[in-house]
C-alpha cells in the first residue's frame, strides 16, 4: 500500500487544462454578502441568546405573546395603524410607500435579468423560486427614476396563495401599513430572522401577513395571503412560521 501511495505521488499532472473560472462581479458581491450574513447571524446569536431566553420566560409569566422594548414599540406604531369597523363592514390591510414609484416601470423575466440590466445584486427570498413551479401567474417589475434603479416588485399567484415582494435601496421613506378590522385585535410583532430585525403585521379578519425588514441599505416587504382560486376549495392557512421561513431565504 505504501508503494502505491509513493507511485501516485510521483505521477505528474498538468493543471493547465483545469483553469479556474472567474466569478462575475455580481457573483462576487453575492458571495461576499452571504459570508457577511453567516458571520452576522452567528455573532447575533451569541450576543442575544441569554436575552432571548429571559424575554421568553418573562412573556410566559405575564401571559403575553410578545415582549418589546419601547424603541421597538415606537417603530411598530409608526409603521402600522388600524381602524375598528362594524361587524359586517369590509375589512382589509395594505400599505403605501412614498418615493418608490419612479417615473417609469419595466417588466423582466427573472431576478437575474434585473441584476444584469442594472449591474447590481438583488436580494430575493429564494424559497419563492421553488413555489414558482405551481404558479398561475408571476411577474417581475422594476421602477426607475431617470433610468436609474429605484425599486422592484415581484408578484406570484398560485391556486391557494398570493405573494408579493417589494424592495428598494434608494428610498429614505418607510412604508405605512393600514388596516380595517372588525376586532380590536391586530397582529404586530417584532421578529428577528437570521440576525435581521423585522416587523410582522396582520389582522385577525384576514389570513395573511406583511413582513417588513431592513438590512444592508435595503428596505423590504414580503406579503403572503391565503386565497383559493376555486370556490369549492378552501385555501390552507398561511402561518407566521411560513412567512418567517420565506424571509429567512432572502439572499441579502
Amino acid at each position: 500500500m505504501t508503494d502505491l501511495y509513493k507511485k501516485l505521488n510521483e505521477v505528474e499532472v498538468d493543471l493547465g487544462e483545469y483553469e479556474q473560472a472567474s466569478l462575475s462581479v455580481i457573483e462576487e458581491k453575492r458571495w461576499e454578502n452571504r459570508v457577511k450574513k453567516k458571520l452576522k447571524s452567528k455573532n447575533h446569536f451569541s450576543r442575544n441568546k441569554k436575552r432571548n431566553l429571559a424575554a421568553a420566560a418573562m412573556a410566559s409569566v405575564l401571559g403575553i405573546g410578545l415582549l418589546v422594548s419601547p424603541p421597538v414599540q415606537a417603530t411598530i406604531e409608526t409603521l402600522f395603524s388600524f381602524t375598528q369597523v362594524e361587524e359586517k363592514a369590509e375589512t382589509d390591510i395594505g400599505w403605501s410607500w412614498n418615493g418608490i414609484a419612479g417615473d417609469s416601470t419595466s417588466s423582466f423575466n427573472s431576478v437575474h435579468e434585473i441584476e444584469k440590466k442594472f449591474d447590481m445584486v438583488i436580494p430575493f427570498p429564494e424559497t419563492l423560486h421553488s413555489i414558482e413551479e405551481a404558479a398561475v401567474r408571476k411577474e417581475y417589475s422594476v421602477a426607475t427614476e431617470n433610468g436609474e434603479f429605484l425599486s422592484y416588485t415581484y408578484d406570484l399567484r398560485t391556486e391557494e396563495r398570493m405573494f408579493k415582494v417589494t424592495a428598494t435601496n434608494n428610498s429614505k421613506e418607510q412604508p405605512e401599513f393600514k388596516g380595517n378590522t372588525t376586532e380590536n385585535a391586530v397582529i404586530e410583532k417584532d421578529v428577528i430572522i437570521d440576525g435581521v430585525s423585522g416587523t410582522l403585521i396582520g389582522i385577525n379578519d384576514i389570513n395573511g401577513y406583511h413582513l417588513y425588514m431592513e438590512q444592508d441599505g435595503w428596505k423590504f416587504i414580503v406579503s403572503g395571503f391565503a386565497d383559493s382560486l376555486s370556490p369549492e376549495k378552501k385555501a390552507s392557512n398561511i402561518t407566521e412560521e411560513e412567512m418567517m421561513n420565506i424571509a429567512a431565504s432572502i439572499n441579502w
